[in-house]
């Protein structure tokens, strides 16, 4: 499937913000551990979380999105712990292996080559499991889950879910130190609370996490929080096409790194409420120049980096942007055969500004460069095809439909 969009046209108009992927996948993992039903509002529609879905029913998980949104989850019929062989290409499918074993003392997990679990692994080994490598599948297997002490050499995000779900059945109180601080993590935590676990950060060390197990998890009636890429995402688009919107349905508080560089670059905002905000650009007014640094929450979020990489072709002088974890910038040569002028450094990019970009047929293979590469597209001359585009919805939600309703001229054709 591609996108074939029509640029130059400035957005305008109101767009709400789903919930959260990266939020909405751990709690659906963390059915397994739970004895009664789950009823999620605000889960986003979204390629992964249908997966997750999936992997559910494989184990004998009902799920199921009922009229009113919700989706309804009942783990009663589980009857496996073998994960499916499609599961190998879920890199986060490892959040379920410690569920499992709380349930069935036993887990077996597809291998994939592309994938490094040692951190993760090393979590579980804590914890008293003991793991073997057999033909093309890990074996994973304790008596019962024991309390440890894990700590993280680097902020993980899946690590610290892991460690947390792990754990929260686990005999005894465990201490996660140098826990990831993301506001999913956070909303996990609220989840499983909610179904009678004992969590909570340090008072005097918010990246320590407390958990005290217990024997069982009840049921569960979550919303899920919103998400942090989309409304960066809109905002990108909107300062990007000389646009005006209203985002809704968003956590400012969660964004903060990324006003500051509004901020900082003159972009124009207003923070309406805390779930509510207007952001327009002036076309008279370019944006100043900017040097961002991919760093853990609360600091700017790897995934946003694609985004702000686009509005820096509009800004008046050299920007750099470093990513020292992931230094994820192969869209940043899909921008440069559009006109945009960067340069590649060992870990990250130069931009010089101001460039204007061209529509070009181009391709990414990775959800959030394509949703940069539509960014770029709205707002270059002329007409832009991104091939490849099916793999944004593994991640952002009705991404065609609601850039339509705020006024571009994308269409999708097979």
């Amino acid at each position: 499937m591609k996108y074939k969009i029509l640029g130059e046209f400035p957005l305008s108009g109101t767009v709400q913000i789903s919930g959260a992927r990266n939020s909405a996948l751990k709690i659906l993992a963390s059915a397994i551990v739970s004895d009664g039903f789950l009823e999620l509002f605000n889960v986003p529609r979204v390629g992964d979380v249908f997966l997750f879905i999936e992997l559910l029913k494989s184990l004998g998980v009902s799920a199921e999105f009922k009229s009113n949104g919700c989706l309804e989850i009942n783990s009663s019929g589980l009857n496996s712990f073998e994960l499916p062989a499609f599961s190998k290409n879920i890199k986060s499918s490892i959040l379920f292996v410690g569920p499992l074993l709380a349930r069935f003392g036993k887990a077996i997990l597809p291998q994939n080559s592309k994938y490094s679990f040692d951190m993760n692994f090393k979590v579980l080994k804590s914890l008293g499991v003991s793991i073997a490598e057999k033909g093309s599948v890990f074996e994973f297997e304790c008596s019962s889950l024991r309390a440890a002490e894990i700590n993280f050499l680097s902020s993980t995000h899946t690590g610290t879910d892991n460690a947390i779900l792990s754990s929260v059945l686990a005999e005894g109180s465990s201490v996660i130190t140098n826990a990831a601080a993301e506001p999913e993590v956070d909303d996990l935590i609220s989840a499983l609370n909610k179904m009678g676990a004992k969590i909570k950060r340090a008072d005097q060390n918010p990246r320590t996490i407390l958990v005290e197990g217990v024997r069982n998890l009840g049921k569960l009636e979550h919303t899920i929080i919103p998400d942090r890429n989309e409304p960066v995402f809109y905002a990108s688009c909107a300062l990007f096409t000389n646009g005006s919107i209203v985002i809704k349905n968003l956590n400012t508080n969660h964004l903060t790194s990324f006003i500051s560089k509004l901020s900082f670059m003159g972009a124009n905002y207003e923070i309406i409420s805390p779930s509510e905000m207007r952001i327009w650009a002036d076309p008279e007014n370019l944006f100043k120049p900017s040097n961002i640094e991919v760093k853990p929450y609360p600091g700017f979020m790897a995934d946003w980096q694609p985004f702000i990489s686009v509005l820096l072709t509009k800004a008046a002088g050299e920007s750099v942007v470093t990513d020292m974890v992931l230094n994820r910038f192969e869209f940043a040569k899909e921008l440069n055969r559009m006109g945009a002028k960067i340069e590649f450094l060992d870990s990250g990019i130069k931009v010089f500004g101001p460039t204007k970009l061209k529509g070009v047929i181009t391709e990414a293979e990775e959800a959030i460069s394509v949703a940069a590469l539509v960014v770029a597209g709205l707002g270059a001359k002329g007409k832009t095809e991104i091939r490849n585009a099916e793999i944004i919805n593994s991640e952002l939600e009705n991404t065609k439909e609601k850039l339509q309703n705020l006024g571009a001229v994308i269409k999708e054709k097979a």
